[in-house]
């Protein structure tokens, strides 16, 4: 029941049994009241004078009385099987409203006694209906809050809303799947149960995406009449489903922050960057045959970034920008085995025609792809947007990495983010420190200051939209209130 709702309004059908019977139901109003809940009983509502099976036959039928509660006893089972005295009456009545079908939910047995063999005593008519065990004090404790939600409306566990389509679902030829969604869910499980051999369940889940991306991997040159740019395009639509539940596992450990998490993703990071790199059995390639990967790498990483920072993992977000990753063996030059994350950056126009509205140009064709395939509802586009612009400043912070926030393109003006609004507030500003690694805010101001002079002298300076780094990242509000 929403706010705002009529609180609900019961009728008491029971047979009368003596003091001790009128003792319990007096108990029973007494509780509802006590949870909002209004009782019609003769005990208060019937008067010298009233016809008793008008009344009976009134509540019963009436409107506003959300449920008839039957309290089932032996004697009021006996009566109502023999079809004598007021409860004959009475369960003819609600016989008749039962099968007329006017509302299956109406009508509740409460068992408040068991026979012989222990089993609830109920009359005939209501055999098959699902009752509430009310025969002891414990039971009754025990199934009042359930009891308490079914009247008013708001059970405790409530079937869940449908979701998207799956994405695979609207490409035209999908890959095996290698089982990825339902080996996330055995690790989510296993997360839930604590077990102890986490790292075996994720492992399992990590190889299968693993393997689901090496089998989209291009190992034969395309031909001249194949249309590359679009296979580009159709490859990049199937890797949004790894990059989905990697990115729903990442959302899903961050929370947990298990002591291995951080390496997990550090290894998934680097695995994913060998996956976007050159196959070794190819001697002869493009670089633009690996362009859904290198796509789908810079995006995973994005994203991810934006899973750590809506979880709240700022220790593991830190390890992402500052820890090294080993190159793949086909990507590693000049004797360097190993990269910073702006290794995991792309950029490239190959899909300029494809993707451009006839007679225009886009800034930047990558932004434009993950724009079109941000199909979540956890992680809007806005908040890779804002992960961008994180990336950023950790390239500030780093003066020889290079990173160009292709997805600001794309921001509103003026761009807000609130990671950065927010650091005004203390509390806030502290996260930003620790993602960062700074110690005070004099510290980590000066470095990225110092990384905005740098990037002047490049020339890649000046920001969007005559917004610059420095107000988008907002650095004159940092620590500013409480």
């Amino acid at each position: 029941m929403k706010d705002g709702a009529k609180s609900p309004k019961v009728f008491i059908s029971y047979c009368w049994d003596g003091q001790s019977r009128q003792e319990k139901i007096e108990g029973l109003v007494q509780r509802l009241a006590a949870d909002g809940i209004d009782s019609i009983v003769d005990l208060y509502d019937l008067k010298e004078g009233d016809d008793k099976y008008h009344f009976m036959e009134k509540m019963v039928t009436d409107e506003t009385v959300s449920h008839v509660l039957v309290i089932c006893d032996k004697s009021y089972s006996d009566k109502a099987n023999e079809r004598r005295a007021g409860v004959g009456t009475e369960s003819q009545i609600i016989s008749q409203e039962i099968y007329s079908k006017v509302s299956q939910s109406k009508f509740i047995p409460l068992i408040y006694e068991l026979d012989e063999n222990n089993n609830a005593c109920t009359p005939v008519f209501l055999k098959s209906r699902i009752y509430l065990d009310f025969s002891s004090p414990e039971k009754e404790n025990s199934n009042w809050e359930r009891f308490v939600r079914l009247l008013y409306g708001q059970p405790e566990l409530v079937k869940p809303a449908l979701g998207q389509r799956p994405a695979y679902l609207n490409v035209k030829e999908t890959k095996n799947t290698y089982g990825m969604d339902a080996k996330l869910r055995t690790l989510k499980s296993a997360l839930l149960s604590d077990k102890v051999a986490i790292s075996i369940y994720r492992d399992d889940f990590l190889d299968s995406c693993f393997q689901f991306v090496d089998s989209l991997r291009v190992r034969v040159a395309p031909t001249k009449e194949e249309d590359f740019a679009q296979k580009v395009i159709d490859d990049f639509k199937q890797l949004v489903i790894a990059r989905n539940l990697l990115v729903d596992w990442c959302l899903m450990e961050a929370k947990y922050n298990k002591d291995d998490f951080s390496d997990s993703l550090l290894y998934t990071l680097e695995k994913l960057m060998e996956l976007s790199s050159r196959p070794a059995e190819m001697n002869s390639w493009n670089d633009v045959y690996f362009h859904a990967h290198r796509a789908f790498t810079y995006e995973c990483f994005l994203y991810i970034v934006a899973a750590l920072i809506k979880c709240e993992n700022f220790s593991t977000a830190h390890d992402v920008f500052t820890s090294h990753y080993k190159l793949p063996d086909t990507s590693s030059y000049n004797n360097v085995d190993f990269c910073g994350f702006e290794e995991l950056y792309y950029q490239s126009d190959f899909l300029q025609e494809k993707l451009a509205p006839p007679g225009r140009r886009l800034n930047s064709t990558m932004a434009e792809l993950m724009k079109i395939n941000a199909n979540r509802d956890d992680l809007k586009f806005s908040d890779i947007i804002q992960a961008d612009l994180i990336s950023t400043m950790f390239m500030l912070i780093k003066p020889m990495a290079l990173w160009y926030p292709q997805t600001l393109n794309y921001a509103s003006y003026p761009a807000k983010f609130p990671f950065f609004i927010r650091a005004a507030q203390h509390k806030n500003f502290m996260k930003l420190l620790k993602l960062t690694g700074f110690d005070n805010k004099k510290e980590l101001k000066e470095s990225i200051m110092n990384g905005l002079t740098l990037l002047d002298n490049r020339g890649f300076g000046g920001g969007f939209r005559n917004m610059s780094y420095s107000s988008m990242l907002n650095i004159e509000g940092w620590d500013t209130i409480k």
